[in-house]
């Protein structure tokens, strides 16, 4: 039996010019469309001077970790498309290294996978002093680097809880790293055994600098994964938390969620395995 209604086969003829026309161009359009640029190239600098004791150390890394896999800052990386970030150990004038090199960030796995990486980065230093300057120079450069190079933004987020007291002034390294457009911000650590010139002063007037830049204090290392948390948020986020309403200004500035809260419980009890590298 035939078929009662056989195939009807459509010659290039029979399609309007115009339509074909406008077909070709959108094919082209999509073809040529460029992927969505990396939003934010972020070096995380960890202070590991003297100061910082092992428990101390300790409550920072888990601070990071936990900020990672918090599901706000999770949401606001997947919502920006991609971004880029690298963690640098700091102390010393010749104290300063890699431990996780540029990643990027794109997916709910890549970020999960940066935050395990945060979780068992073993400490590169654990003497020297504070040499903020020298840090600075040794960043400079690496934005323009393949991956970062095309990120919209660059900033520098420089943790610590002391003031620059060793090698390279501060002002020239600055300098170079703005005009490099990049923003330096810091979150500082209040440590009440501290008997240096306030650190929150120092870096509010000389370290941080470049569009939107900002300080936030941690009171207390059992306070940094709420300081670091609020940190990201605002960078992510591009938000002045202080002009926020109540409700929000309080949300900001919460830990990070319960699973990652208890993860910072009891680490001078069970520290990772590998801080015994260091």
């Amino acid at each position: 039996m035939g078929k009662l209604f056989p195939p009807v086969m459509m010659r290039k003829r029979d399609i309007p010019r115009g339509l074909r026309l406008l077909t070709a161009s959108v094919m082209l359009l999509i073809l040529a469309a460029p992927a969505r640029a990396c939003q934010l190239a972020l070096i995380l600098a960890h202070d590991t001077s003297s100061s910082v004791s092992k428990a101390e150390y300790d409550l920072q890394t888990q601070g990071h970790a936990a900020a990672f896999r918090d599901p706000e800052i999770q949401r606001e990386i997947l919502a920006m498309g991609e971004i880029q970030t690298m963690l640098i150990h700091w102390s010393s004038h010749y104290d300063q290294q890699r431990r996780i090199p540029w990643r990027r960030l794109r997916t709910r796995e890549d970020i999960e996978a940066f935050a395990d990486d945060l979780s068992s980065a073993w400490r590169r230093f654990d003497v020297g002093s504070t040499a903020i300057g020298n840090l600075m120079r040794a960043v400079s450069g690496a934005w323009r680097e393949a991956g970062p190079d095309r990120c919209l933004r660059r900033v520098l987020d420089i943790s610590g809880d002391g003031v620059s007291n060793q090698g390279a002034p501060v002002g020239p390294a600055r300098a170079q790293l703005l005009a490099e457009r990049v923003t330096i911000n810091g979150l500082v650590t209040v440590n009440d055994e501290l008997v240096e010139a306030p650190p929150l002063s120092h870096y509010r007037n000389k370290v941080i600098g470049g569009p939107g830049a900002f300080v936030i204090e941690a009171k207390g290392f059992e306070d940094y994964a709420r300081a670091f948390r609020k940190k990201l948020l605002r960078e992510l986020k591009g938000l002045d938390v202080a002009s926020r309403p109540g409700e929000e200004r309080a949300r900001l500035n919460r830990p990070p969620g319960n699973t990652a809260a208890a993860s910072l419980q009891g680490l001078s009890r069970n520290p990772p395995d590998s801080r015994a590298r260091r």
